[in-house]
């Protein structure tokens, strides 16, 4: 609230000053206003998407249900709560009779949720089943997972899934790749990860 003082300023200058303190201060409380207003509100929309899921089990309709998951997913994501919208997409995953189109963007949003939440097997066991599936371009899921794997510290994993990207890399990934060898400080294997790019 550092405008309010230029409401005391005094002649022309305070004619003008004290405008802006006013227009200011009252968009700032209004703001306040509703960002506490709509703070409150968040929980009423849990409920609300919660309830909406219990219906929709009973109903039985798989896009109903899938549908209200996903939103109740992605709310608690956006507000941080990634563990729980890890479990409510998980959740979405289970619903039987769901489009093909719609389990890969379920499974895009679990490893996204997963990665949020710091869960990083989850993360790689939806990968596993996304290669496994053939949902998406296996090279790049592959390299996802290879960086995700960095990530987690697992350098056998990282090492697995290199392995399976075999010759068939992007510049991208390889360049990933070399960089996990030399957090690892495996020098030599990351300068014969990036010799193509560099001979090309």
């Amino acid at each position: 609230m550092v405008f309010l003082p230029l409401i005391s300023i005094t002649g022309v200058t305070g004619t003008f000053f004290r405008a802006l303190a006013l227009t200011v201060g009252t968009a700032l409380l209004t703001s306040l206003a509703l960002a506490l207003d709509r703070q409150g509100k968040g929980g009423e929309d849990e409920q609300a998407y919660a309830r909406a899921v219990d219906i929709s089990k009973r109903t039985g309709n798989p896009r109903v249900r899938l549908v209200n998951a996903s939103r109740l997913g992605y709310l608690l994501a956006r507000r941080g709560r990634y563990a729980d919208a890890l479990a409510k997409a998980k959740q979405a995953d289970a619903i039987q009779g769901k489009p093909a189109e719609l389990t890969r963007a379920v499974h895009q949003m679990i490893v996204s949720y997963a990665i949020s939440a710091k869960d990083y097997n989850a993360a790689l066991t939806e990968i596993d089943k996304m290669i496994a599936g053939n949902e998406g371009n296996k090279t790049e899921l592959l390299g996802q997972a290879f960086s995700i794997s960095l990530q987690a510290g697992n350098q056998q994993k990282a090492q697995a899934y290199a392995d399976q990207m075999g010759s068939n890399k992007t510049p991208q990934i390889r360049l990933v790749i070399a960089g996990g060898y030399q957090k690892a400080k495996k020098y030599k294997e990351a300068i014969e990860e990036v010799q193509p790019l560099l001979q090309s």
